[in-house]
């Protein structure tokens, strides 16, 4: 059992996710019934942070898209690391490339061969 875990849940808007799943579908769906799907399912999540009584992080996914370098800074926050922006700029540089870019990095950074758990 972990000691002292701690949740990062990143969340999509409950409409684009209904909406990628009717696009999904051949036939189209009830939208509301989708949405509401949705939003059942994000209430399990709350629920769920709620019991864990640990530390838990919900970022959205649309502003880690928007605003890559601002998720950064509060996923390196949440973790008690402090990082300047310029630290969280070339993470968010890193991360957008190409997997092979990344594994290099990895490499670099002296992660290659050990099991950190965060595979590409």
């Amino acid at each position: 059992m972990l000691e002292s875990p701690r949740f990062v849940f990143i969340l999509r808007d409950p409409v684009a996710v209904s909406l990628r799943k009717q696009m999904a579908r051949e036939t189209k769906g009830d939208p509301i019934r989708d949405t509401q799907r949705v939003v059942d399912a994000l209430q399990r999540i709350c629920a769920f942070v709620d019991r864990a009584k640990h530390p838990c992080l919900m970022l959205s996914y649309e502003k880690g898209l928007s605003n890559p370098v601002g998720a950064i800074q509060d996923l390196a926050e949440f973790i008690g690391r402090a990082i300047t922006p310029d630290e969280a700029s070339a993470i968010s540089e890193a991360v957008a490339r190409d997997q092979s870019s990344y594994i290099t990095m990895r490499e670099t950074a002296g992660l290659a061969g050990k099991d950190t758990g965060d595979d590409p």
